[in-house]
């Protein structure tokens, strides 16, 4: 089977991260703002492109997308800005 092994020529140099917004309505505002639709579009956007997430990472790493215990780290968007985010990872990454 397919694992994170086969997709990354080095996984121990690999920093696994999971950005997320916990604040349901400022995802629904930033996916409305960003793709041009409406708020019942925004969700039902929001949701096909979960799934095709959700499937994407357990047909390449027969792992739940979700769970995790398969990152290193887990930012928040919905704390953290943009700037941050890039921020930490910059320094994560020893830059």
């Amino acid at each position: 089977g397919r694992c994170s092994t086969d997709i990354l020529k080095d996984p121990s140099k690999t920093l696994r991260v999971f950005i997320y917004s916990s604040d349901l309505e400022k995802r629904v505002q930033r996916t409305i703002e960003t793709e041009k639709v409406t708020e019942n579009e925004a969700k039902k956007l929001m949701e096909k492109k979960d799934r095709q997430r959700k499937n994407y990472f357990k047909f390449w790493t027969q792992k739940e997308w979700k769970d995790r215990n398969n990152y290193d780290m887990e930012l928040n968007t919905s704390i953290l800005s943009v700037d941050a985010c890039v921020g930490i990872l910059l320094k994560a990454m020893g830059k």
